[in-house]
């Protein structure tokens, strides 16, 4: 859940790259030296375990209004995606657009967001782990070592 509310919270819906919580209560700041946005995949990692391991579709809708967030305000005109400046901008997205995308953005973040969508999942989590790069490798049922 807090992680969500990072997203919830931002008002781009895009959560920010590092959040400071206020002693003694359950808030959060977004500074505005860590307010730009890497489009890092920790968050929807975490909601594509949660939904596999439940099936409870608030997972699915928190991924869901990710997504859209992300497509609204990290969207390159013309294809790719872009992090961002600062995820408190609600105006124009492209002028919050930092001429970069990290790697892990397709690779993880998109990957897990994918997912968490597809009919059949291809990666059934008693058959498959997934590292800390998001690549799958098969459950081995013993070792011969």
């Amino acid at each position: 859940e807090t992680c969500y509310q990072f997203y919830k919270r931002s008002p781009s819906g895009v959560a920010p790259e590092i959040v400071q919580f206020r002693t003694g209560t359950n808030d959060f700041v977004i500074d505005a030296g860590a307010a730009h946005s890497l489009l890092r995949p920790e968050a929807v990692e975490a909601f594509y375990h949660l939904y596999r391991a439940t099936g409870d579709e608030r997972w699915r809708d928190y991924a869901w209004e990710v997504f859209k967030a992300l497509r609204k305000w990290a969207r390159v005109e013309g294809g790719g995606y872009a992090n961002l400046k600062d995820v408190r901008w609600t105006r124009e997205p492209s002028k919050n657009h930092d001429d970069r995308m990290e790697s892990f953005f397709l690779s993880e973040t998109m990957k897990y967001i994918y997912l968490m969508f597809v009919k059949e999942d291809p990666l059934p989590i008693d058959k498959y782990v997934l590292n800390t790069e998001a690549h799958p490798f098969p459950v081995v049922s013993s070792y011969t070592g």
